[in-house]
């Protein structure tokens, strides 16, 4: 959500609108990938082929080590 945030206020700065006409909602956000924060589709590829591999099959319950699962967020 912050970076949302940040992008709408420098959106709305540069069309010269108050920055702080807007909503958040809180159904609205990331979910969180435990371990593979930050790393490629590559990368998890190989380096945890397996689990890459049961998030292939079932993207809605399946949860990197130590993240959350869509379904969760």
């Amino acid at each position: 959500m912050d970076r949302a945030r940040h992008t709408m206020e420098l959106v709305l700065a540069e069309l010269g609108l108050p920055t702080d006409n807007y909503r958040t909602d809180q159904r609205l956000c990331e979910a969180a990938y435990g371990d593979w924060e930050g790393l490629t589709i590559d990368e998890i590829q190989r380096e945890a082929r397996t689990a890459f591999d049961a998030r292939e099959k079932d993207r809605w319950h399946f949860a990197p080590p130590g993240g959350e699962s869509l379904q969760m967020a």
